[in-house]
């Protein structure tokens, strides 16, 4: 048993031997070394910096490159963490490497060069164009935005306060991708963006930018003036290469293209946009230009200084142009509430701008100056209201407002109309309903979240005398509309009675919100037009906020509302016109380019006047012996005529003279002609066939020929 204890315990320390021998054995041989660095194996490629933006220069990559490569490797322990890679100089790790372009390592990577705006032109080169330049590339100049309200180059602000625009600067602003630029792009430096400028800013109209290339040498920047207005372009000089001047006309537009050109390289380019205005009106100066705009809005109806209850206030803005009333789009149009710019909330020919009201710090009124200005071309108009705000808590009587059912369009007129108390947070779709439930109305809509739309009312016999106003219909008819004729209900009004372009429409102090009814809080005065249309609203002016793009026409330049119609005056253009003459009346036909209407104006013909006839023959009946006949002749300028007559012949010795005659032949006479030349009278004498021995008597009248001698061939001699 010892034997066996002792050989046991030999074995097992041969093997515990072993196994420590073999650990260590693997750790001496599994030590961990570096691995060799992917950025060795993968070339980085060779492509220039671009215009804007991108990787570092070419140069100090490769240097960066060489020094990691030939940098001693370091046995880190297992326990130390990794150095931040932000405090080596190695190439960027964090940004994704592209494959090396192999066929031309030194080439600048291109893609399909994008067609240049249409204000530069087609006679201008077409540059290749970095793909790595964004779409307002170089000067990170912000955008104008909606309303104009940047003030042009440099922003109305120092060049030195800002890189994107500072000669001294490290150029724009990083886009997402590619990393942001270096000190050695190629790019262009310059404080021109886009953006309008006002005659106020710039008097003179003399624009002043600096535009240079920074980043390599050898770079030229050129510039290009385009007025878009008039096409018009022109190359820009500059002394020095760097600083540049261009005389703007009041009212141009223009497109600033600036190139950049280096030597091997492709020439790339960026455009700046910049409008030169009138200045604008103000408080000062309420009225600019010879024809400033007309401003209405949907609060028109508010004394200046008058109350208003609930926080938020729905602003429908209509501006129209002087004289011929076309619509002012928003981004010609600036609100602002206290002197803060309130932007649009939809629309663009009556934009709508939602105004919020905060609760004063003491007591329940606080005064909120609202300001319009709107203009085009160099004209200008300042339009302002102070209302007053009274807060209220939720639930409070907010007052009362007027609700008028209408459907003038289909001759019924005023359907009923009521006042009705309204809580705070009431919205016209609550009103509304009220109302109807209230007069014995029935009604069928969808209302789902923020839609509220009136499908049909009913009642009993609303619409037993409907007789649509002829001057409506033929405006509905000339505008191309799709028409339903013969769909209606004599007990019911809605959608697609009479056209396809037919429906309620409902309006607040005569605008039409561009939001749903159960969208707009209605306030204390406001009266609630729920009106019915034929055409798509042209026909009860709310045809803006349809959105438009039906029929051929704009409007119908008059209203079919509260009863009746009323004129809104036309918009005539000459589209035809015949020119009197002296027996003729003219006329000019005018036609209205909004809506079709036509008339005539008649332009009354000549008459004779003092000018010299000019008579040629219109007609002729020659005279016999008993009656005379005439050459009647008229003046082709007056239309004048007169008669010259010619006389019968009357009784008289004829004259006759041969005017015809036919040979006879060996089977058929012929004949000689006479006309008598004082009367024309006409006869025949027969000249019998070859053989006969006789001929005719010129002269006899008819009678028996005289014999003549025959010669021996039996041929008649004279």
């Amino acid at each position: 048993m010892k034997k066996t204890d002792i050989l046991n315990r030999i074995l097992c320390t041969a093997l515990v031997l072993a196994l420590l021998l073999g650990i260590g054995v693997a750790v001496s041989t599994g030590s961990r070394s570096r691995p060799e660095s992917p950025l060795k194996e993968m070339a980085e490629p060779l492509t220039a910096d671009p215009l804007d933006g991108g990787s570092r220069s070419l140069q100090k990559r490769l240097q960066e490159q060489t020094q990691a490569e030939e940098a001693p490797e370091e046995e880190p322990s297992e326990e130390t963490e990794q150095p931040d890679r932000e405090s080596q100089e190695e190439p960027e790790e964090s940004e994704p490497q592209e494959e090396p372009d192999t066929e031309a390592p030194e080439q600048m990577e291109t893609v399909e060069p994008p067609a240049l705006p249409a204000e530069i032109g087609e006679d201008d080169p077409e540059w290749p164009v970095d793909p790595n330049t964004p779409e307002d590339p170089n000067t990170g100049a912000e955008d104008p935005g909606e309303n104009g309200n940047n003030p042009g180059p440099g922003g109305g602000e120092d060049p030195g306060s800002n890189p994107g625009t500072d000669p001294g600067g490290e150029g724009p602003s990083e886009p997402e991708e590619p990393p942001g630029p270096s000190e050695d792009e190629v790019k262009i430096a310059t404080n021109l963006s886009n953006g309008i400028i006002t005659e106020t800013e710039l008097p003179d109209g003399l624009l002043k930018f600096y535009a240079y290339g920074v980043g390599a040498d050898d770079l030229t920047v050129r510039v290009q003036a385009r007025n878009t207005n008039t096409r018009s372009a022109v190359w820009l000089e500059s002394e020095d290469g760097r600083n540049w001047t261009f005389r703007m006309e009041l009212g141009g537009q223009y497109q600033f293209t600036l190139y950049l050109d280096q030597p091997g390289q492709p020439t790339q380019y960026a455009t700046r946009y910049v409008t030169f205005q009138a200045k604008r009106a103000d408080e000062d100066n309420p009225v600019i230009g010879d024809y400033p705009p007309f401003i209405t809005t949907n609060i028109d109806h508010y004394e200046d200084g008058g109350e208003i209850e609930g926080e938020n206030l729905a602003l429908i803005v209509t501006v129209r142009s002087n004289p011929d009333y076309k619509a002012v789009t928003a981004d010609k149009i600036t609100v602002t509430l206290n002197g803060v710019p309130i932007d649009k909330h939809g629309g663009d020919s009556n934009p709508e701008y939602d105004l919020f009201f905060e609760p004063p710090n003491v007591g329940d009124y606080k005064d909120y100056k609202i300001e319009i200005v709107a203009w085009y071309e160099n004209n200008s108009r300042y339009w302002s209201k102070t209302l007053r705000y009274h807060a209220l808590a939720e639930g409070d009587t907010a007052g009362t407002v007027n609700i008028v059912l209408d459907a003038t369009t289909v001759g019924v007129g005023i359907l009923d109309s009521a006042a009705y108390e309204i809580k705070k947070g009431d919205t016209a779709a609550d009103v509304f309903l009220r109302f109807l439930e209230d007069y014995g109305y029935e009604i069928t809509y969808d209302a789902t979240g923020s839609n509220f739309y009136i499908r049909r009312i009913y009642r009993g016999d609303m619409c037993y005398d409907a007789s649509i106003p002829t001057e409506l219909w033929n405006a509905v008819v000339r505008d191309g509309i799709n028409l339903n004729e013969y769909q209606y209900d004599r007990d019911s009004l809605g959608e697609f009675d009479y056209t396809m372009g037919a429906g309620w429409m409902y309006a607040i102090d005569g605008a039409y919100p561009g939001r749903a009814m159960n969208r707009y809080e209605v306030k204390n005065g406001n009266t609630i037009y729920i009106r019915f249309t034929l055409a798509y609203g042209k026909d009860i002016g709310g045809f803006d906020s349809t959105g438009g793009g039906y029929g051929s026409y704009s409007s119908y330049c008059g209203l079919w509302i509260g009863g009746y119609y009323t004129p809104l005056g036309h918009s005539y253009e000459e589209t035809d016109r015949v020119e009197p003459t002296a027996a003729e009346d003219g006329y000019v036909e005018y036609t209205c380019s909004r809506c079709g209407d036509s008339y005539r104006e008649t332009l009354e013909k000549t008459g004779p006047g003092e000018h010299e006839h000019q008579f040629t023959e219109t007609s002729r009946i020659e005279p016999t012996e008993t009656e005379d006949g005439y050459i009647e002749y008229t003046c082709s300028v007056c239309g004048e005529m007169y008669r010259e007559t010619l006389p019968a012949a009357g009784v008289h010795e004829h004259q006759y003279e041969e005017t015809s005659r036919v040979e006879p032949t060996a089977t058929e006479d012929g004949y000689i002609e006479y006309t008598c030349t004082v009367c024309g009278e006409t006869y025949r004498d027969t000249i019998p066939t070859a053989g006969s021995g006789e001929e005719p008597d010129p002269g006899g009248g008819g009678e028996e020929p005289l014999p003549q001698e025959t010669g021996d061939g039996g041929e008649p001699q004279p």
